[in-house]
């Protein structure tokens, strides 16, 4: 398991190897998440996000499988996120 995973925005600590793989605690939780409730992250309309830190919400977009990693700069500047 890996705090994040390679490519992902890396604010306040590097990528640490915690066993190999992709999985982080947020995709690992999502997933379980996601199971329970018998959905994907693709059948969701609205989310509410939180971290102590506004650039870690910007990381759990892709962590929670609302996009790909690399995919948050675009979808912010496409304004794919903004509630209208």
């Amino acid at each position: 398991m890996r705090t994040r995973p390679p490519g992902s925005f890396e604010v306040f600590a590097p990528s640490i190897d915690l066993g190999g793989g992709t999985a982080t605690a947020t995709r690992l939780a999502a997933a379980a998440a996601f199971g329970l409730a018998g959905i994907g992250p693709d059948e969701i309309d609205v989310a509410q996000l939180q971290d102590t830190e506004a650039g870690a919400e910007i990381m759990h977009m892709a962590e929670n499988g609302f996009c790909a990693d690399g995919d948050q700069e675009e979808w912010l500047a496409e304004g794919r996120t903004r509630i209208d």
